[in-house]
């Protein structure tokens, strides 16, 4: 829910931008300073100061969580057609060669439809 929420205001702040940016970047920066002066008030409250602040209040299992799925994005960059990179190759050889067929076939039967035509053309 929080992120449809999120993913709304980003989209109303992107037609609002389209109309009058000047407008939206004011606007941006006033809800960037009062979200920073809250999150400083409420890590100040608690005792750790600025380092509360920069920290933020995750726990060391979400840290590990964030750590894995950082990792699985990282591979999945590195690797984006998996892990059979040889098999990938073949499938774009042959639909490669399967496009340059339909080109062939198109071409031929464009040039037999011509002929066709002129033929007609042609007897009258």
């Amino acid at each position: 829910m929080k992120a449809f929420i999120y993913i709304i205001l980003a989209i109303g702040f992107i037609v609002f931008f389209q109309q009058s940016p000047v407008y939206a970047i004011v606007i941006l920066a006033i809800f960037i300073v009062v979200f920073v002066f809250f999150k400083f008030k409420s890590s100040s409250s608690s005792g750790n100061g600025i380092m509360s602040f920069l920290s933020g209040k995750n726990n060391q299992q979400e840290n590990k969580i964030n750590d894995l799925i950082m990792l699985m994005m990282i591979q999945q960059l590195m690797s984006p057609s998996g892990n059979n990179n040889n098999n990938s190759n073949n499938n774009n050889s042959e639909i490669n060669n399967n496009v340059e067929k339909r080109k062939q076939e198109n071409i031929d039967y464009i040039e037999k439809i011509k002929k066709e035509t002129l033929e007609l053309l042609e007897d009258d």
